[in-house]
């Protein structure tokens, strides 16, 4: 019992096969940590995908990848989707030269991303 993983009970049961409603369960949770969403926002994001022609899948990922807290953290001005958070809704991101605070804003092809000028006057962020 001592020698267990903490996460053990985690696990899948050995011999029982994970049905696809679970596989498609735990690829929708991964991927909902992954960009840090909570299941309503992710579902909003779901719904648009559907309505949207093509792929679902690959509709829901190309916005998901779209918003700006995850650019933020594409173009490595964050160490994580997190700190990308925390930068944006403190107001230190522009888009298009205006202050953006939604970390869900979703960045079109064109749109210029940086960062407010005092705050790399104040190299705060860069080290």
């Amino acid at each position: 019992m001592l020698n267990q993983p903490a996460d053990s009970n985690k696990e899948k049961q050995p011999g029982r096969k994970m049905s696809e409603y679970g596989r498609q369960l735990h690829e929708k949770q991964k991927v909902k940590r992954m960009y840090g969403m909570r299941e309503r926002q992710f579902r909003r994001f779901f719904r648009e995908a559907i309505q949207t022609k093509g792929a679902t899948g690959e509709i829901l990922i190309g916005k998901l990848e779209c918003r700006l807290d995850n650019v933020v953290y594409r173009l490595k001005l964050a160490t994580s989707r997190t700190q990308a958070r925390q930068m944006i809704v403190h107001g230190h991101i522009m888009v298009n030269e205006k202050r953006v605070s939604s970390p869900s804003f979703q960045v079109e092809v064109d749109d210029i991303v940086a960062l407010d000028p005092k705050m790399i006057e104040q190299k705060f962020l860069l080290s």
